[in-house]
């Protein structure tokens, strides 16, 4: 059997032996190419998980994060609409960690980190989003009269917290 092949192989024209490496060459190239694309996959998504802790670690490096992260557990933050309201450091460390949150939410939403990754913020989502002084914030941006045009695209962004509650918490 061997003899019938050697005989085939040494019968073949050169076009024939250009036309085979030539498939050869395509097929190893289309396996290499989906190989590729899985490994840029991957490589993707552990980006995206070392995003996720860069995330959480900004809450935990940063004080006044962290401060306020833990006035938020412990239920002593409070919020003066007439005070607070207007660029105060209060209201700045506030936004950051809702802009956090956002960040979350647009991930999520674009695919990019799955429901369990989402999940890993559980606690400290509803630590902030259900505090009554963060509601009550938000609702007043919520509700301002005649938004310029940064508060239009913060309230805008607002949904995506929304989103979070509806894919953690099915609310």
């Amino acid at each position: 059997m061997s003899i019938f092949l050697i005989e085939y192989i040494l019968s073949l024209k050169i076009t024939e032996w250009v036309s085979l490496l030539a498939n050869l060459a395509v097929i190893i190239g289309v396996f290499f190419g989906v190989f590729q694309v899985f490994q840029y996959n991957r490589y993707i998504k552990s980006e995206h998980k070392k995003n996720l802790i860069e995330i959480f670690d900004y809450w935990r490096l940063s004080d006044d994060l962290n401060n306020l992260f833990y006035e938020l557990q412990y239920n002593t933050f409070t919020f003066d609409l007439q005070k607070d309201l207007g660029g105060s450091d209060k209201e700045k460390n506030l936004d950051k960690l809702l802009e956090n949150l956002i960040k979350l939410g647009i991930t999520f939403e674009h695919k990019i980190i799955t429901k369990e990754d989402l999940k890993l913020f559980e606690y400290e989502f509803n630590i902030i989003y259900y505090n009554e002084e963060v509601k009550k914030y938000i609702v007043t941006i919520i509700k301002s009269g005649n938004p310029t045009t940064a508060l239009k695209s913060k309230i805008e962004q607002f949904k995506y917290l929304e989103l979070i509650d509806k894919t953690i918490n099915g609310s």
